[in-house]
């Protein structure tokens, strides 16, 4: 360890470590045999087989340096009469030969790609279900009487909706269809009342006014308001009655129902028929909440259909989108302060925006291109 040095002005310590290495002798014991050289054969072909570097080449990508010319030098200065305009040095000769080698090259691809393959020259190691699935693949199935019959049919079916893409075309086949359908193998479609008999023909057609719109068919469990001693069908509260999704912060899922006074509901409804719903407000107080499950499955038969009133009218239908039961929900009383529910609805109507009206008129032309059915 060095000794500490002093100066006069001021006096200072140091403290150094030693570092000493040390060196261990590992003597190894001689071996018990002498050394011996085994001869072991090695084959020319294992210097020149590739197969240990295909990893190699799958990780190091290929670097190549294209030149401007990319590979192809072309020293123009090299053709005889370039620069002067005589450019025949650039085409090929005209009395060229072609050599019979290079007479496969000028195949059409297509003509190629059509050659049927020979499966019996792949490997005994491939599993025979691709050679047969190849093997019925290649093999077209032939043209039957059945087969050219549905293509007549098809090709007639698209030159049929060709020509209907005109509205008149398309009145002019519906009247068509009327007259060639044959009475006499119409069946009722009640074979329990087979006595009843029509007693008025009645045409239908779509309500293009209200097509746009979703209807679905509610039916209550129970009595919808309990105030009310006999309820009926044409009473005003439940024809302008207001059902409201809610949703609570666990994802629960119901309707609320609400309905109006009988006075507020009676003016709501006469004003509704009459046409003049602007600044019309009416208030609707929540009377209880609903759960449903909305079915949706086979409504395709399912309509909505108003007779005529008038002689010489026609009967209106429009789509039933859904069919749904309301059960009553009942809630726990522990749970009834945590869920946020509005106890009051104040309904504003207003006329329709422009944009609303044309959006309106648009699914009414694809319905009645003529405007022939509507109010």
């Amino acid at each position: 360890m060095p000794a500490p040095t002093s100066s006069s002005s001021a006096q200072s310590s140091s403290i150094g470590d030693y570092i000493a290495r040390f060196r261990f002798q590992n003597q190894l014991p001689a071996p018990p045999f002498a050394p011996k050289l085994i001869d072991i054969p090695t084959p020319l072909s294992r210097y020149t087989d590739t197969t240990y570097i295909s990893d190699l080449v799958k990780r190091v990508p290929t670097s190549i340096d294209l030149d401007p010319e990319l590979g192809m030098p072309l020293n123009l200065a090299a053709l005889p009469g370039l620069f002067e305009g005589d450019e025949s040095a650039l085409y090929p000769l005209q009395n060229s030969q072609l050599d019979p080698k290079d007479q496969a090259l000028l195949k059409d691809s297509d003509h190629i790609s059509s050659v049927q393959r020979n499966p019996a020259g792949v490997s005994f190691l491939r599993r025979t279900e691709y050679i047969s699935s190849e093997a019925r693949a290649s093999i077209k199935p032939p043209i039957t009487i059945e087969s050219q019959q549905n293509i007549r049919a098809i090709k007639a079916a698209a030159e049929r909706q060709e020509k209907l893409r005109d509205p008149h075309a398309q009145l002019d086949a519906i009247e068509q269809s009327f007259a060639e359908f044959d009475c006499n193998s119409f069946v009722h479609p009640n074979p329990r009342k087979a006595h009843l008999t029509a007693v008025e023909l009645i045409d239908v057609f779509p309500d293009v006014e209200i097509f746009d719109n979703t209807y679905m068919l509610m039916k209550f469990q129970g009595c919808p308001d309990s105030n009310l001693p006999e309820p009926t069908p044409d009473n005003p509260r439940f024809v302008t009655a207001l059902f409201r999704p809610t949703q609570s912060a666990v994802g629960d899922e119901w309707l609320s129902y609400f309905l109006a006074d009988e006075r507020s509901s009676t003016n709501l409804k006469r004003k509704i028929a009459e046409g003049n719903t602007q600044d019309v407000s009416t208030t609707f107080v929540h009377v209880r909440d609903y759960e449903t499950n909305l079915n949706t499955e086979a409504l395709s038969t399912d309509i909505i259909l108003a007779l005529p009133t008038e002689e010489g009218k026609f009967a209106r239908y429009t789509n039933l989108h859904g069919r749904s039961v309301l059960k009553r929900r009942r809630t726990a009383k522990d749970r009834q302060h945590v869920e946020k529910r509005i106890k009051v609805i104040e309904l504003l109507m207003r006329p329709m925006t422009e944009d609303e009206q044309a959006e309106k008129m648009t699914s009414i032309s694809r319905l009645d291109p003529l405007g022939t059915l509507r109010y």
